[in-house]
């Protein structure tokens, strides 16, 4: 948060910011020395005191870093009420306006789920260092307002091209099964593929192959990757089952 003071008369030596109890506190930063900073928890909140080196006249800027965990459901990216506040803001001051960018990273989608006192703006008219890709711009007038966000993490959209040859032995049955997979929207660490009834997978290979586990209870093959895979990627899956010759009389359901 980049909390910007204007100081009308006098001198400001300290002063006090809410930050939400939530919250971890990284950094707090000013354009002028601090002398130093705590934080106290009180009435479910973090109240941080700032003292300033000497008093501090006009223009300047008191800059807070923090970082919480998301939640699951949907929660409180700013604003409060008279009963507190839920985001970074100032107290004891005469007036408090500002703007929000709300981002969020390539892998997560987000979604405002309510707001109320606060007002869409061009991202032109952001501040530029709020500025960034995917971020939503917001302005308001009083501290007192709701907006309420969702963030949850991007499913990927995968597509498979499947191609299979079965050979007949004298005593086995084998299976070669080439996959094509195209990942779109979110990478993936891992894949899992059904396998057919009695087949023993003999060797996989792929690009970023870390390991391979084939459950034979669960009719499962587990495909662990090195590194979070979007794009195509070429599967091969080698594998037979047991078979013999002139021996078996009955139907054969071919493992595909």
């Amino acid at each position: 948060a980049i909390l910007a003071y204007e100081v009308l008369r006098g001198e400001l030596a300290q002063l006090r910011v809410s930050v939400p109890k939530d919250h971890r506190i990284l950094d707090v930063s000013a354009d002028s020395r601090l002398k130093g900073w705590q934080a106290k928890e009180e009435d479910g909140r973090q109240i941080v005191t700032i003292d300033l080196l000497g008093g501090q006249t006009g223009k300047f800027n008191v800059e807070l870093h923090t970082e919480r965990k998301i939640p699951d459901e949907p929660f409180d990216v700013a604003g409060g009420t008279d009963a507190g506040t839920v985001g970074i803001h100032s107290l004891d001051v005469v007036r408090e306006s500002g703007q929000i960018g709300l981002g969020h990273s390539a892998d997560l989608t987000r979604t405002v789920e309510d707001q109320s006192g606060v007002v869409r703006i061009d991202a032109s008219e952001l501040n530029e260092r709020l500025r960034g890709e995917r971020v939503t711009s917001f302005k308001y007038y009083s501290p007192k307002f709701t907006l309420k966000a969702s963030v949850k993490p991007v499913e990927p959209r995968v597509l498979v091209d499947q191609m299979s040859q079965l050979v007949f032995n004298d005593d086995e049955l084998s299976l070669q099964s080439a996959l094509t997979y195209t990942i779109e929207r979110a990478g993936l660490f891992q894949l899992v593929l059904k396998l057919p009834e009695g087949l023993v997978v003999d060797t996989v290979e792929c690009a970023g192959l870390r390991e391979f586990n084939a459950d034979t209870a669960a009719k499962t093959l587990t495909v662990n990757l090195n590194d979070k895979t979007m794009g195509q990627l070429n599967l091969v899956v080698k594998g037979h089952r047991n078979y013999t010759a002139g021996m078996e009389t009955s139907e054969i359901v071919l493992p595909v």
